[in-house]
């Protein structure tokens, strides 16, 4: 299943990294669930967090750009980002590539723990104003073995 993550950030490929990363930024604050009311903002943060994981890592970019440009040329729809568009999925598309396979799955894995941290924060905030932070330690934990279990894949 294709799904565009440039049209999820609302900028055209290829993106550079400042624009990559000034997008996402201001994405995240627009459909972060704290300041959103729309009822799909949950699973919307969760496809810009896995949009930003595979556009801001140059080794998945590069395959991305590649599977982008072989999804562009067979269906002949390019990215077009608006306000107002939604990203588009195709479930008839393969990625070809495993390893931008194995990206978009540990994006994935990326985004929903990151939604989880996101509403632990929020359903833990009155009870960590009573003194409950110590029942946060495994959480920030877990979420600290994550980001460093991803850092040793993507350098190895």
């Amino acid at each position: 299943m294709f799904i565009d993550y440039y049209s999820i950030l609302e900028i055209f490929p290829p993106s550079n990294p400042l624009e990559i990363k000034s997008s996402y930024r201001k994405q995240a604050s627009k459909w972060h669930p704290d300041r959103c009311e729309e009822s799909d903002s949950v699973e919307m943060m969760q496809k810009i967090n896995e949009a930003y994981f595979i556009l801001k890592t140059p080794a998945s970019k590069q395959i991305y750009d590649l599977e982008y440009e072989t999804y562009v040329n067979t269906y002949k729809t390019p990215s077009i980002p608006s306000k107002n568009s939604s990203f588009v999925v195709n479930n008839s598309f393969e990625y070809s590539n495993e390893e931008m396979k194995d990206w978009i799955k540990k994006a994935q894995f990326f985004a929903q723990t990151m939604a989880k941290k996101s509403f632990d924060d929020t359903t833990g905030l009155t009870s960590s104003m009573f003194g409950g932070v110590v029942e946060k330690i495994p959480s920030i934990l877990f979420f600290l073995l994550v980001i460093a279990l991803l850092n040793y894949i993507y350098k190895a």
